[in-house]
């Protein structure tokens, strides 16, 4: 029965996070969005959840590309490739 409330446990935080870098996404705060994303990440790494760790890391893939083109935008190409 503790495996079971463990797994729940890593899944809700995991997914909770995952949520707010969704909504932080959507209302432009990328960096935050990002931060919410990699908190997702290691929680579903630390409870071994990795079906919601792929769906969180093409989450993070998409908001790193996201940022990498506002500095490439910026012309700041250092920092753009950083984040490619």
């Amino acid at each position: 029965m503790e495996v079971s409330l463990d797994f729940k446990y890593f899944e809700g935080e995991a997914l909770a996070y995952k949520g707010l870098g969704f909504c932080e996404e959507n209302v432009g705060n990328m960096y935050e969005a990002m931060q919410k994303f990699e908190v997702a990440e290691a929680k579903a790494t630390e409870g071994n959840l990795d079906r919601i760790q792929v769906e969180i890391l093409k989450d993070l893939v998409r908001v790193y590309s996201q940022i990498a083109k506002e500095h490439q935008n910026e012309g700041q190409f250092e920092n753009a490739l950083n984040f490619y």
